[in-house]
């Protein structure tokens, strides 16, 4: 290898080291003495955030060099190869979560009813066309058809049509036939619902929970108007629940 070579590798790996000459020094309490694990050493990378600073300064640092105060236990700390963040880059992945979670909140509320209603508008469209209600008999019937008689409209009657002849039916000879009665359809397709809303709900608190929690979330109104959507959401919820 000659010189001219070797000259060249130097360069190309000191122009991968090279950083700015700027560093920060930053004076803070030792919290090692309390929180051992809080311990920092120099190598460290550590990120600092400032919002007194007009703008707020949110850096990454390395940790190169420190001083330490045996009397007042404070530690001051030079960091170099600074990177800075601009606030509205940090925020904006709170941003997101933050809007994500507020239209989840206005769809839990809106389309829970809906949800409900589907599922026993669904059923009774199922069970409806399974039995046949009018005031005559359907045609062509077969072994277990089932009529609901409404030729007499004080005294519905639920039939089943067996061996060419239309029997007096009760909701326990539609079980004995294989299926459930109307009520127990629907009673489980909306248990099962509720299971599934329940979980959705248990995320739902938790995320909301961690953003109103959240160092970004600082303009009270908003942090209000999100509680206050949480709130409605638990309402319902808890109604749902409740009946």
């Amino acid at each position: 290898m000659n010189e001219t070579r070797l000259s060249s590798l130097a360069k190309t790996e000191l122009n991968k080291r090279k950083s700015a000459v700027m560093s920060y020094e930053i004076t803070s309490t030792d919290l090692e003495v309390t929180y051992p694990h809080e311990i920092i050493s120099i190598g460290d990378t550590v990120r600092v955030k400032h919002r007194d600073f007009n703008p707020p300064l949110y850096v990454e640092a390395e940790v190169i060099a420190e001083e330490y105060n045996i009397i007042s236990e404070n530690s001051t700390y030079t960091f170099g190869q600074p990177k800075e963040f601009k606030e509205s880059e940090l925020r904006e992945e709170f941003n997101k979560r933050l809007n994500l979670i507020h239209q989840k909140l206005n769809d839990n509320i809106s389309n829970i009813n809906t949800i409900v209603k589907d599922v026993v508008d669904g059923e009774l469209e199922y069970f409806e066309r399974k039995i046949h209600k009018s005031d005559t008999p359907p045609e062509n019937p077969v072994n277990d058809t089932l009529w609901y008689d409404t030729s007499n409209p004080d005294v519905a009657v639920l039939r089943r049509y067996w061996n060419g002849r239309w029997i007096e039916a009760t909701p326990n000879d539609v079980e004995k036939l294989g299926g459930i009665t109307r009520e127990k359809a629907l009673f489980s397709e909306l248990n099962n619902i509720f299971i599934n809303l329940s979980i959705q709900h248990a995320s739902l608190l938790s995320e909301a929970t961690e953003l109103l929690n959240s160092e970004y979330l600082v303009d009270n109104d908003l942090k209000a108007d999100l509680q206050a959507s949480l709130d409605a959401v638990i309402d319902v919820y808890n109604q749902i629940k409740n009946n």
